[in-house]
């Protein structure tokens, strides 16, 4: 036996076939950052990004722009800002001396059955942890 060679778990082994420390130290010392890393990713998310821009976002605010004027397709109506006057004609908002009780009592009932699903969620969902069944209902 050489000064070469290694006995591990009774087998002969040379010096070519082990991973010495320091070889195995210079292996993972570390992920090496390459050059141009984040053109490649910004190449890959460049289209995508592109698209949501162009076919979410953009239409997202265009709408939300209109909601405020008085836009129109027709050439013959002239432009102008509105400011909050559509959202008062489409939900009814009048005064409070000339409130429609029925709208009121629309909101305060969708509140309400909104707050009864909640709690219903909220039980179902403990009554799950505990490994209960919560019934027929849910």
């Amino acid at each position: 036996m050489n000064s070469q060679t290694v006995i591990v778990h009774g087998r002969e082994l040379s010096s070519k076939g082990l991973l010495t420390a320091p070889s195995v130290k210079r292996q993972c010392s570390g992920v090496r950052k390459r050059k141009g890393i984040g053109t490649t990713v910004l190449g890959f998310l460049l289209p995508n990004l592109l698209g949501f821009l162009m076919f979410t976002l953009g239409p997202v605010l265009l709408s939300l722009w209109m909601a405020f004027t008085n836009w129109s397709l027709k050439p013959a109506v002239e432009f102008s800002f509105l400011g909050l006057r559509n959202f008062n004609d489409l939900l009814g908002v009048r005064p409070l001396a000339d409130g429609n009780a029925g709208v009121c009592w629309g909101y305060f009932l969708a509140a309400v059955v909104f707050a009864i699903g909640l709690v219903t969620e909220l039980w179902a969902n403990v009554a799950q942890w505990r490994g209960v069944r919560p019934g027929g209902v849910v």
